[in-house]
């Protein structure tokens, strides 16, 4: 054999060697992108959670006539509120049953008005000119609410968007204040 042939040989042997080296290395380079994006979505979702809005609300008032409040207790602004009134519960069932029990006033800012016959359950935040707007650290939002009387609790299903498209669902249950009638043992 001439040494010019066992050079070559070398040189394809070592080429190939080269190759799969290169070909591991792109695997591991892939490998580790995965799993740093894996990282990253897991650390998104954590500092989301942690960015979660921190929300009081309250249902003032007696009788058919409430007003439900819900405060920004976090330090960063909303883009906008989404509540939906999906529960509610009263001491003793209203006489008679049926119609609204509970709804938001569906004549006032921020109220989703609903079709003909429904009750108006959907709300959103609103600015003073009664436009979708959103909420501001430590601000407050209201709603007239109507209700039948003798009201226990109302639960309510929260969306909350953020300036940067986040979103945040949470469910909160407000006591109602209760009549004088609930009061006496």
């Amino acid at each position: 054999m001439s040494v010019s042939l066992i050079l070559s040989i070398i040189a394809v042997v070592v080429s190939v060697i080269s190759a799969l080296i290169a070909w591991a290395a792109a695997v591991a380079a892939r490998r580790t992108a995965v799993a740093e994006e894996g990282t990253l979505a897991i650390e998104r979702e954590r500092r989301l959670e942690e960015r979660k809005p921190r929300l009081t609300a309250v249902l003032e008032g007696t009788g058919p006539q409430r007003v439900l409040k819900i405060s920004l207790d976090s330090e960063e602004p909303l883009a906008s509120l989404d509540v939906v009134i999906a529960e509610w519960h009263f001491y003793r069932q209203p006489d008679p049953p049926g119609g609204w029990d509970c709804e938001f006033n569906p004549r006032v800012y921020g109220v989703v008005v609903p079709e003909p016959g429904n009750a108006a359950l959907s709300a959103f935040s609103y600015n003073r000119h009664g436009q979708g707007a959103g909420l501001k650290p430590h601000g407050t939002i209201s709603w007239a609410v109507n209700t039948k009387k003798r009201l226990k609790w109302v639960r309510l299903d929260v969306t909350s968007h953020g300036d940067q498209g986040e979103r945040w669902e949470q469910w909160l249950t407000v006591e109602a204040q209760p009549e004088i009638e609930d009061t006496v043992a």
